[in-house]
């Protein structure tokens, strides 16, 4: 069974070097918003606020397309911080039949506003817009129709790369029972 893991969190919360830390240690279909951004605009994780629509149903496609393959894992890295968000991509995820997981990244708005400001390889993000996105995040809920969700900031990378595998292997009846 397919598996499509939403990781969510702010901008600065680490998201980005979880999901490359985990594509070291899964064959992963690694879908990022500011990779979508990228193509679009000539710069990793730049920001237009017209063209997120367009961001959106090229991440839905990307998604769709991948979870076609059995036994595929797909990394959604995005900011997904609120349930109204996430929503359509559960929905997704589940038309596929495949398994779907949360990873959160809980972070101090001060620590991600540092982290953004020290960034060089990606486009600036504003201020602002990281203190909106950390008002208005929400952790992942069982009741959003996730079949596991874990806290990236605090779980051993080999340990998520071990039940997300075993996610991957499962058939569609095997409900992974939370610790």
């Amino acid at each position: 069974m397919s598996v499509l893991v939403l990781l969510c969190g702010v901008q600065g919360s680490g998201k980005s070097t979880f999901a490359r830390s985990l594509a070291d240690r899964l064959e992963v279909t690694l879908v990022s918003t500011d990779s979508i951004r990228q193509e679009l605009t000539g710069e990793y994780g730049g920001v237009i606020p017209s063209q997120t629509p367009l961001v959106m149903k090229m991440a839905k496609e990307k998604i769709r397309k991948a979870l076609k393959t059995p036994q595929r894992v797909v990394l959604y890295d995005a900011t997904n911080t609120t349930r109204k968000a996430r929503r359509p991509f559960v929905t997704l995820a589940q038309g596929a039949r495949a398994c779907v997981a949360a990873g959160y990244f809980p972070v101090s708005l001060n620590v991600a506003m540092t982290r953004v400001k020290q960034r060089t390889d990606q486009a600036h993000v504003p201020l602002q817009t990281v203190r909106q996105t950390h008002s208005r995040f929400a952790v992942p809920a069982r009741s959003e129709g996730f079949d596991w969700i874990f806290n990236g900031s605090a779980i051993a990378i080999d340990e998520c790369a071990e039940v997300i595998g075993r996610l991957a292997l499962a058939t569609p009846e095997f409900t992974l029972q939370p610790r």
